[in-house]
This record gives C-alpha cells, sequence and structure tokens, in this order.
C-alpha cells in the first residue's frame, strides 16, 4: 500500500496528464467532489462497504485535485491529512456535536462542508479551514465504517490510474 506522501503526487500527475489542471477550474473539481459525495450517501444507506470505500477514495482524489488549484503542490495537502489522520481522532471529536458522532451524522456534516467550499470558494484562507473539517470529518466516518482513508485512497488511485477519456466542459469524462 503507498502512503499519502507518494499517492499525492501520483494523482497530481494522472490529473495534468489528462488535462484536468490545464482545462478545469476549481470549480468544476467542487462539483466532481459533489458529485462522489452523493456517491458517498448512496453507497451508505445502500449499505455497500465497496462502494463507500471508493467513494471515499474518489471524494480524497477530486479533494487533491481542488488542492492543486489553490495550491500548486502536495504538501499542503499532506500536512493536514497526516495532522488528522495520525493524529488521536479520539482526542479531536469534541469538534463535532455528540449527536453528530455517527456514519450518519458524518455524512450530513461532510455535506455541509462541501457545500461552504462552493460557497467559499473564492478565499484561500476559508478554503484551507474547509478543507481540514472535510478531511476530518472524513476519517470520522472512516472509523466508524471501520475503513482506512488511505486504503481507500490507494483502491480509488489503483481503480483509476489506467483509466482514459476526455476533458469536456472543464470535467474529465472517463471512456
Amino acid at each position: 500500500m503507498k502512503t499519502i506522501q507518494e499517492l499525492v503526487p501520483l494523482i497530481q500527475e494522472w490529473a495534468k496528464e489528462r488535462g484536468i489542471f490545464e482545462k478545469g477550474n476549481v470549480l468544476k473539481q467542487l462539483f466532481k467532489s459533489r458529485e462522489e459525495f452523493n456517491e458517498l450517501v448512496e453507497a451508505y444507506f445502500t449499505d455497500d462497504k465497496e462502494a463507500l470505500t471508493d467513494a471515499i477514495g474518489d471524494l480524497l482524489i477530486t479533494l487533491i485535485n481542488v488542492h492543486f488549484f489553490y495550491e500548486k503542490s502536495q504538501k499542503d495537502f499532506v500536512l493536514p491529512f497526516e495532522m488528522y489522520y495520525l493524529s488521536s481522532i479520539n482526542n479531536m471529536k469534541h469538534i463535532i456535536p455528540q449527536r453528530e458522532q455517527t456514519p450518519f451524522g458524518m455524512i450530513k456534516r461532510l455535506n455541509v462542508l462541501i457545500f461552504n467550499f462552493l460557497e467559499d470558494i473564492d478565499s484561500e484562507y476559508l478554503y484551507k479551514k474547509n478543507l481540514k473539517k472535510v478531511l476530518f470529518v472524513v476519517y470520522l466516518l472512516c472509523e466508524y465504517s471501520n475503513l482506512n482513508p488511505i486504503e481507500c485512497l490507494n483502491i480509488a488511485y489503483n481503480e483509476i490510474k489506467n483509466r482514459t477519456g476526455k476533458m469536456i466542459n472543464g470535467i474529465f469524462i472517463k471512456d
């Protein structure tokens, strides 16, 4: 299994080769994040753990692509990823109200946070703040679902790494 430090540049290179950074923009990638979030919700409500694993990984890939438009580097994505995942999640649960500390509560919170991304698209400060919150909620959702976010990301990357397609209106459409 690859580490986050290995995966982020591979994902960014994959996106670059497919024209996502050249022909796309942050808004299109945020819409792609929303699409992946919708797949996550469907997987959760149909109790499809394999689809949930894939949806979480795909969501993380779109967030890495969104992040590129703000930072043009990997280090500022890896840091919050490691900070929230490798630190003790139990010590940070106080950030989320107790009543929301369920998989369904995490999904509701994630819905709001992804919407906030769209609302705060022009503010790099708010983007970074929202990214950290989104990552934290994704990690909690993984914890409650007995999933590993890095494993989810590995599975999603292995699924897309040889994928072909074309850019249409700033969005990569797979063949």
